[in-house]
């Protein structure tokens, strides 16, 4: 399941609880990461999160601006809680 959505499945994080129960490596999240909050609740049971579905319509909003690098970084940082 991908794609940004208002709200995380609860499934999430029982499946990185599964995960870790039969591996060491690293757990990624991303059903659905769209803001800050999300990337802040997904940090409490997995390792990173994943907001590729948010970050390209922002890219497709900037896509003739000349400064689309600094405005796409700017939008990616503003997705780290306030305690990365």
């Amino acid at each position: 399941m991908t794609g940004a959505r208002a709200d995380l499945s609860a499934e999430a994080e029982r499946l990185v609880a599964r995960v870790r129960a039969v591996s060491d490596l690293p757990v990624a999240v991303g059903f659905g990461v769209s803001n800050a909050k999300q990337v802040a609740e997904v940090w409490r049971y997995a390792d990173a999160a994943v907001v590729g579905s948010a970050i390209v319509p922002e890219m497709e909003k900037l896509i003739d601006a000349p400064d689309i690098v600094r405005k796409t970084g700017d939008f990616t940082r503003a997705l780290l809680p306030a305690t990365a």
